[in-house]
C-alpha cells in the first residue's frame, strides 16, 4: 500500500502532475501538494483509491514503463514465467506417466488374461460348400 511519504515519488513515476493525480482522486491539487510536503495526511480511503489508481496506471503503462531519472533503483520484474513452465512441465510429465502405465497395463492383459475364462483348446475345423461357396464350421471339445 502506497505510504503518504510516497505520494510524490509516486506521483512522478506515474508522469502525472499534482492536478491531474488531485482530478483522478477527487480531491483538490492542494491537497496533493500538503500530502507531498507532508502538512496533512491522506484519508485511508484516498490511500486506497491511489493504490487502485497506482496500479490500474502501473498495468496500462507496463510495456512502456522504464526507470525514470531520480526514482532510485527500479524494482525488480515480476518473474512468474519461469514457475508456469515449470508446473507446465509437471503436469505433462505426469500425462506421459500416467498415458505409459494405461498402456503397460492394457499390454500386460493382452498377453496374459487373468479375467477367469478357461484357456480354448483344439477345435475341429470341418468344411463344406453351399451354394459354390465355401463355409467352415468350428466344433469345441465339451
Amino acid at each position: 500500500m502506497v505510504q503518504a511519504r510516497d505520494i510524490c515519488s509516486v506521483r512522478k513515476r506515474l508522469g502525472l502532475s499534482q492536478e491531474e493525480l488531485a482530478e483522478a482522486l477527487g480531491v483538490s491539487r492542494n491537497t496533493i501538494s500538503r500530502w507531498e510536503r507532508g502538512r496533512s495526511d491522506p484519508s485511508a480511503e484516498s490511500l486506497t483509491a491511489l493504490d487502485g489508481l497506482l496500479v490500474r496506471l502501473e498495468d496500462r503503462n507496463a510495456p512502456e514503463a522504464g526507470p525514470k531519472a531520480g526514482d532510485g533503483p527500479a524494482p525488480a520484474p515480476a518473474r512468474r514465467w519461469p514457475m508456469a513452465v515449470m508446473c507446465a512441465g509437471i503436469v505433462c510429465a505426469l500425462l506421459i506417466g500416467l498415458a505409459a502405465l494405461i498402456g503397460v497395463h492394457s499390454i500386460r492383459r493382452q498377453l496374459d488374461p487373468t479375467d477367469g475364462a478357461a484357456p480354448i483348446e483344439e477345435a475341429e475345423l470341418e468344411g463344406e460348400e453351399v451354394d459354390g461357396l465355401p463355409t467352415m464350421s468350428i466344433t469345441l471339445p465339451s
